[in-house]
């Protein structure tokens, strides 16, 4: 069973994101940045590379713009805005966001428009959708991963589909509320790269946001900064 959606569900994807929580206990909460002046500093864009070997994954892409190992979901490219809000430019909240529907990008005609993902539930339903998703916190102007070191965060996917989710949320808490997830692995394999995987099971839990089941879901990508962060 597979059901596909369109541009508007993408609006209340971005305006439920709005509202994600933190991570699990893990969490590291950078303290904030007085913002008195804007920054010289601009926030990185980012690519995005779902692996094509992906029969174990819950979270399927939709294959196209492959370099032949992964299915590549590059910033500016066939409606994707992809970006690491690490400085003060604009929130410098360390999020690590992807948007498949993109209303700012200026590439909408290419064939592949909107990119999709395919989400297989466990009990074999299907939903085909394009996505907006934020991972929290991987750097800021106050917190970084070092290379080499993997920490939990939170992840969110928006689901632009009917009743069953608007979201997948890899995380224990949710806006300050306990839930049935849990977050995912994020390793820093290098100064501009960042790979993110759901836990092995049972611990990869996603809470199916609003309607309240949690499923074991696999999910896992790679993030790619248009330039080396500290």
């Amino acid at each position: 069973m597979s059901r596909h959606s369109s541009g508007p569900a993408i609006l209340i994807i971005v305006a439920a994101m709005a509202c994600i929580g933190t991570d699990d206990d893990a969490f590291v909460v950078a303290p904030g940045s007085p913002m008195l002046a804007k920054s010289t500093d601009t926030d990185p864009t980012a690519t995005y590379r779902f692996p094509l070997a992906d029969a174990s994954l819950n979270i399927k892409s939709d294959g196209a713009f492959s370099d032949g190992t992964y299915s590549v979901f590059a910033n500016g490219v066939c409606g994707v805005e992809a970006k690491i809000f690490a400085t003060a430019d604009l929130s410098n909240s360390g999020d690590a966001t992807l948007g498949t529907n993109g209303p700012r990008s200026r590439d909408r005609s290419c064939p592949a428009y909107p990119r999709r993902f395919t989400v297989v539930f466990p009990d074999g339903i299907t939903e085909t959708t394009a996505s907006f998703s934020n991972l929290r916190e991987i750097e800021n102007t106050t917190y970084t991963i070092p290379v080499g070191s993997t920490v939990k965060r939170a992840f969110h996917m928006g689901v632009a589909t009917s009743a069953r989710c608007e979201g997948l949320v890899w995380s224990a808490i949710r806006t300050g509320t306990p839930i049935p997830g849990d977050s995912v692995l994020v390793t820093r394999t290098a100064v501009d790269s960042w790979h993110v995987q759901s836990q092995p099971a049972p611990n990869n839990r996603a809470y199916c946001w609003p309607n309240g089941p949690s499923y074991n879901m696999a999910v896992e990508f790679t993030i790619t900064s248009s330039r080396a962060l500290p």
